[in-house]
């Protein structure tokens, strides 16, 4: 009798404490948004972008304009926590003269008690320029992809891999980790 006593009560407090373990929570959904925006260029401009991460598509466009669209992937449940995280988020897009320059990074404070990915916000950018223009892209993580372009190129990923088109005047494209592709 005492053994069956030893096994009900083992299997009452195994239960027990199952019941205790929380549950993992699932990832939060992803709210997406996008910001474009359009600058008048002309032959031999610049491109200087920088992000913390996220993928980076740059093609060339048959016309004078380079235009810039930031898809911003926000890890929240609702409409007004995407709000809310997107406040700590620095996207900023500006030109002086011909050259562009494009920044991305969060810079929201992380939370003591966080699940998930960090950080919460995530920035691709999918990109047309001249076919002359130059670029240097800098992604802290995430593929970079380019076209054929007559400029030179620089692109840098910490980790993801590099696809480069026909560059004309000389590249450089380091990687902390990934593949390394190039026409």
């Amino acid at each position: 009798m005492k053994y069956s006593s030893c096994l009900v009560l083992a299997a009452v407090v195994l239960v027990a404490g199952l019941c205790l373990i929380p549950a993992a929570s699932p990832e939060p959904a992803t709210v997406e948004r996008s910001v474009t925006k359009s600058f008048s260029a002309q032959p031999g401009g610049t491109l200087q972008l920088a992000a913390q991460g996220g993928q980076i598509q740059v093609q060339p466009a048959a016309d004078m304009v380079v235009t810039i669209r930031a898809r911003e992937r926000i890890h929240a449940g609702t409409e007004t926590n995407a709000d809310e995280m997107l406040k700590g988020l620095n996207l900023s897009f500006a030109q002086q003269d011909n050259a562009i320059t494009v920044r991305a990074k969060y810079e929201g404070t992380k939370p003591v008690v966080h699940s998930g990915s960090w950080p919460p916000v995530q920035v691709d950018f999918f990109i047309t320029v001249p076919t002359g223009f130059s670029i240097d892209l800098d992604s802290g993580g995430g593929r970079v992809t380019v076209g054929d372009l007559a400029g030179s190129v620089r692109a840098h990923t910490g980790g993801g891999e590099l696809n480069l088109g026909r560059i004309g005047n000389g590249n450089d494209a380091p990687t902390g980790g990934g593949s390394v592709r190039i026409e």
